[in-house]
Protein backbone atom coordinates (compact mmCIF):
# COMPACT_ATOMS: atom_id res chain seq x y z
CA UNK A 1 0.00 0.00 0.00
CA UNK A 2 2.60 2.11 1.23
CA UNK A 3 4.45 2.26 -2.43
CA UNK A 4 1.52 2.21 -4.37
CA UNK A 5 1.20 5.66 -2.48
CA UNK A 6 4.58 6.62 -3.42
CA UNK A 7 4.28 5.56 -7.32
CA UNK A 8 1.18 7.89 -7.33
CA UNK A 9 3.18 10.81 -6.12
CA UNK A 10 5.70 10.57 -8.23
CA UNK A 11 3.54 10.05 -11.30
CA UNK A 12 1.96 13.22 -9.91
CA UNK A 13 5.40 15.25 -9.68
CA UNK A 14 6.65 14.14 -13.35
CA UNK A 15 2.79 15.01 -14.05
CA UNK A 16 3.16 18.71 -13.21
CA UNK A 17 7.19 18.63 -14.27
CA UNK A 18 6.14 17.97 -17.34
CA UNK A 19 2.61 20.40 -17.74
CA UNK A 20 5.21 22.79 -16.18
CA UNK A 21 7.97 22.21 -19.30
CA UNK A 22 4.98 22.16 -21.30
CA UNK A 23 3.89 25.78 -20.57
CA UNK A 24 7.73 26.75 -20.73
CA UNK A 25 7.81 25.58 -24.61
CA UNK A 26 4.68 27.40 -25.03
CA UNK A 27 5.32 30.77 -23.63
CA UNK A 28 9.11 30.23 -25.56
CA UNK A 29 6.59 29.41 -28.89
CA UNK A 30 5.10 32.66 -28.39
CA UNK A 31 7.73 34.81 -27.53
CA UNK A 32 9.45 33.75 -30.63
CA UNK A 33 6.18 34.58 -32.61
CA UNK A 34 5.94 38.03 -31.46
CA UNK A 35 9.87 38.39 -32.66
CA UNK A 36 8.33 37.26 -36.02
CA UNK A 37 5.99 39.47 -36.58
CA UNK A 38 7.73 42.16 -34.93
CA UNK A 39 10.15 41.86 -37.68
CA UNK A 40 7.67 41.45 -40.28
CA UNK A 41 5.85 45.00 -39.23
CA UNK A 42 9.44 46.28 -39.48
CA UNK A 43 10.27 45.02 -43.24
CA UNK A 44 7.74 47.03 -44.65
CA UNK A 45 9.08 50.39 -43.42
CA UNK A 46 11.98 48.94 -44.67
CA UNK A 47 10.85 48.29 -48.40
CA UNK A 48 9.08 51.78 -48.41
CA UNK A 49 12.44 53.76 -47.19
CA UNK A 50 13.61 51.40 -49.70
CA UNK A 51 11.41 52.60 -52.23
CA UNK A 52 11.58 56.03 -51.55
CA UNK A 53 15.10 55.99 -52.12
CA UNK A 54 15.00 54.48 -55.57
CA UNK A 55 12.18 56.90 -56.49
CA UNK A 56 14.32 59.68 -55.34
CA UNK A 57 17.84 58.81 -57.51
CA UNK A 58 15.08 58.06 -60.56
CA UNK A 59 13.89 61.64 -60.00
CA UNK A 60 17.68 63.13 -59.86
CA UNK A 61 18.63 61.25 -62.91
CA UNK A 62 15.49 62.40 -64.74
CA UNK A 63 16.54 66.09 -63.74
CA UNK A 64 20.15 65.43 -65.14
CA UNK A 65 18.92 63.87 -67.87
CA UNK A 66 16.32 67.15 -69.10
CA UNK A 67 19.05 69.49 -68.50
CA UNK A 68 21.76 67.61 -70.26
CA UNK A 69 18.90 67.74 -73.58
CA UNK A 70 18.19 71.19 -72.74
CA UNK A 71 22.12 71.70 -72.32
CA UNK A 72 22.07 70.41 -76.15
CA UNK A 73 19.28 72.16 -77.87
CA UNK A 74 20.85 74.99 -78.41
CA UNK A 75 23.37 73.15 -80.29
CA UNK A 76 21.23 71.14 -82.40
CA UNK A 77 19.18 74.52 -83.19
CA UNK A 78 22.32 76.17 -84.37
CA UNK A 79 23.55 72.87 -86.57
CA UNK A 80 19.80 72.55 -88.04
CA UNK A 81 20.00 76.51 -89.01
CA UNK A 82 23.28 75.69 -90.52
CA UNK A 83 22.10 72.68 -92.58
CA UNK A 84 19.00 74.91 -93.62
CA UNK A 85 21.26 77.72 -94.95
CA UNK A 86 23.55 75.34 -96.88
CA UNK A 87 20.82 73.93 -98.52
CA UNK A 88 19.29 76.96 -99.37
CA UNK A 89 22.42 77.79 -101.37
CA UNK A 90 22.82 75.06 -102.79
CA UNK A 91 19.14 74.97 -104.50
CA UNK A 92 18.94 76.76 -107.75
CA UNK A 93 15.97 77.58 -107.00
CA UNK A 94 17.11 80.25 -104.42
CA UNK A 95 19.26 82.26 -106.99
CA UNK A 96 16.48 82.26 -109.61
CA UNK A 97 14.17 83.71 -106.75
CA UNK A 98 16.81 86.06 -105.82
CA UNK A 99 17.51 87.51 -109.33
CA UNK A 100 13.53 87.73 -109.67
CA UNK A 101 13.65 89.88 -106.65
CA UNK A 102 16.74 91.81 -108.13
CA UNK A 103 14.53 92.38 -111.46
CA UNK A 104 11.55 93.61 -109.46
CA UNK A 105 13.25 96.41 -107.43
CA UNK A 106 15.01 97.57 -111.04
CA UNK A 107 11.65 97.58 -112.75
CA UNK A 108 10.05 99.53 -109.53
CA UNK A 109 13.04 102.35 -109.00
CA UNK A 110 13.04 102.78 -113.18
CA UNK A 111 8.94 102.59 -113.49
CA UNK A 112 8.17 104.11 -110.11
CA UNK A 113 10.75 106.71 -109.24
CA UNK A 114 11.96 108.07 -112.51
CA UNK A 115 8.47 108.17 -114.12
CA UNK A 116 7.73 111.97 -114.63
CA UNK A 117 4.34 111.12 -114.35
CA UNK A 118 5.23 109.78 -110.27
CA UNK A 119 7.88 112.25 -109.94
CA UNK A 120 6.89 115.85 -109.55
CA UNK A 121 10.73 116.53 -110.35
CA UNK A 122 11.07 115.27 -113.47
CA UNK A 123 7.62 116.85 -114.77
CA UNK A 124 7.67 119.84 -117.08
CA UNK A 125 6.45 123.12 -115.60
CA UNK A 126 2.86 124.15 -115.90
CA UNK A 127 2.57 125.95 -119.16
CA UNK A 128 6.52 125.86 -120.02
CA UNK A 129 6.23 124.15 -123.56
CA UNK A 130 2.87 126.00 -124.73
CA UNK A 131 4.85 127.23 -127.32
CA UNK A 132 7.01 124.33 -128.55
CA UNK A 133 4.03 121.75 -128.06
CA UNK A 134 2.09 124.36 -131.03
CA UNK A 135 4.52 124.40 -133.25
CA UNK A 136 4.82 120.72 -133.49
CA UNK A 137 1.10 120.70 -134.35
CA UNK A 138 1.49 123.39 -136.90
CA UNK A 139 4.52 121.60 -138.33
CA UNK A 140 2.17 118.36 -138.57
CA UNK A 141 3.87 116.05 -135.81
CA UNK A 142 1.22 113.71 -134.47
CA UNK A 143 1.64 111.36 -131.48
CA UNK A 144 0.08 107.94 -131.30
CA UNK A 145 -0.59 105.82 -128.09
CA UNK A 146 -3.35 105.00 -125.76
CA UNK A 147 -4.62 105.58 -122.08
CA UNK A 148 -3.06 102.00 -120.97
CA UNK A 149 0.43 103.06 -122.43
CA UNK A 150 3.12 103.36 -119.32
CA UNK A 151 5.69 105.28 -121.93
CA UNK A 152 2.83 107.30 -123.43
CA UNK A 153 2.37 108.65 -119.90
CA UNK A 154 5.93 109.29 -119.83
CA UNK A 155 5.91 111.32 -122.81
CA UNK A 156 2.93 113.11 -121.60
CA UNK A 157 4.95 113.70 -118.44
CA UNK A 158 7.47 115.34 -120.20
CA UNK A 159 5.26 117.89 -121.87
CA UNK A 160 3.41 118.58 -118.67
CA UNK A 161 0.17 120.57 -118.75
CA UNK A 162 1.47 121.92 -122.72
CA UNK A 163 0.80 118.00 -124.07
CA UNK A 164 -2.79 119.37 -124.51
CA UNK A 165 -1.66 121.51 -127.15
CA UNK A 166 -0.08 118.10 -129.14
CA UNK A 167 -1.87 116.29 -131.99
CA UNK A 168 -2.66 112.99 -130.20
CA UNK A 169 -4.35 110.23 -131.77
CA UNK A 170 -5.82 107.52 -129.34
CA UNK A 171 -5.53 104.55 -131.14
CA UNK A 172 -8.14 102.67 -128.87
CA UNK A 173 -10.46 105.19 -129.83
CA UNK A 174 -8.96 106.01 -133.68
CA UNK A 175 -7.73 102.60 -134.22
CA UNK A 176 -8.51 102.98 -138.52
CA UNK A 177 -5.75 106.09 -138.27
CA UNK A 178 -3.52 104.23 -136.44
CA UNK A 179 -3.27 100.95 -139.13
CA UNK A 180 -3.29 103.44 -141.87
CA UNK A 181 0.10 105.23 -140.11
CA UNK A 182 1.51 101.57 -140.06
CA UNK A 183 1.27 102.06 -136.01
CA UNK A 184 2.98 99.14 -134.23
CA UNK A 185 4.11 100.54 -130.79
CA UNK A 186 3.39 103.04 -128.54
CA UNK A 187 4.22 106.13 -128.38
CA UNK A 188 4.86 106.85 -131.77
CA UNK A 189 5.70 110.28 -133.32
CA UNK A 190 5.14 110.96 -137.11
CA UNK A 191 7.36 113.46 -138.54
CA UNK A 192 7.46 114.33 -141.84
CA UNK A 193 5.59 111.09 -142.54
CA UNK A 194 8.31 109.06 -140.72
CA UNK A 195 7.40 107.38 -137.49
CA UNK A 196 9.71 107.43 -134.57
CA UNK A 197 8.54 104.81 -131.94
CA UNK A 198 9.37 105.26 -128.21
CA UNK A 199 9.43 107.74 -125.54
CA UNK A 200 11.09 110.78 -127.41
CA UNK A 201 13.36 113.98 -125.54
CA UNK A 202 11.89 117.08 -125.77
CA UNK A 203 15.38 117.92 -127.48
CA UNK A 204 14.99 115.13 -130.01
CA UNK A 205 11.74 116.05 -131.05
CA UNK A 206 13.52 119.85 -131.59
CA UNK A 207 16.51 118.46 -133.44
CA UNK A 208 13.67 116.59 -135.76
CA UNK A 209 11.94 119.50 -136.54
CA UNK A 210 14.01 121.90 -137.08
CA UNK A 211 12.64 124.21 -133.73
CA UNK A 212 14.47 126.75 -133.00
CA UNK A 213 13.22 128.28 -129.38
CA UNK A 214 14.56 127.43 -126.05
CA UNK A 215 13.79 123.89 -124.40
Amino acid sequence: MKNKLNKEIINEKISKIETLLKEIKESEQIESDGDEIKEDTNKPEQDTESDEDDENLEENKNVEEEDTESDDEPEEIIEEETQITKSAFSNPWFYVGMIGVIIIIIFFYKIVIFNPSNNPALLGNNGQYDEFAKYLTAQGVKMYGTEWCPHCKTQKALFGDSFQYIDYIDCDKESKACLDANINGFPTWNINNQNYPGVQPLEELAKLTNYGGKI
